[in-house]
């Protein structure tokens, strides 16, 4: 009895009920909002690669008034976007860090590896370590 009694306490510390609820609600908007900042961050460097070869094909004289005009390929809205992301993602690990925790941790296990890729459990702990 008092090692459930134990556990039911640590669960209660981990705002999450016997069941998981908290961390089969949190993990899918947690692995939504990394896909989502991988994707962005790919897109970008798409876009700016395009930029690169651009340039590179230009005249120097070209090559120094389109530098001039445009400081990046990266438009504004996606710069928005990524932004917003990273504070979703960076207030989600703040608020559900033990949870998370629990899930990097146990990385392993099938209910862990069908909820996140590897890369994004390496992502998702650089975060929670910069959350210290």
């Amino acid at each position: 009895h008092a090692i459930e009694s134990i556990a039911a306490l640590l669960l209660l510390a981990l705002n999450e009920d016997a069941s998981g609820y908290t961390q089969r609600s949190v993990c899918p908007v947690v692995r939504s909002l990394l896909t989502l900042e991988t994707s962005l961050a790919a897109y970008c460097s798409t876009l700016q690669a395009s930029q690169f070869v651009r340039i590179s094909s230009m005249g120097r004289i070209q090559q120094i008034r389109y530098r001039a005009r445009s400081e990046s390929a990266i438009p504004d809205s996606i710069r928005l976007l990524q932004g917003a992301v990273q504070q979703a993602l960076n207030s989600m690990v703040r608020a559900y860090r033990d949870v998370l925790l629990i899930v990097v941790t146990h990385y392993d296990s099938q209910a862990t590896t069908a909820l996140f890729s590897r890369t994004q459990v390496t992502a998702l702990e650089a975060k929670l370590m910069a959350a210290v």
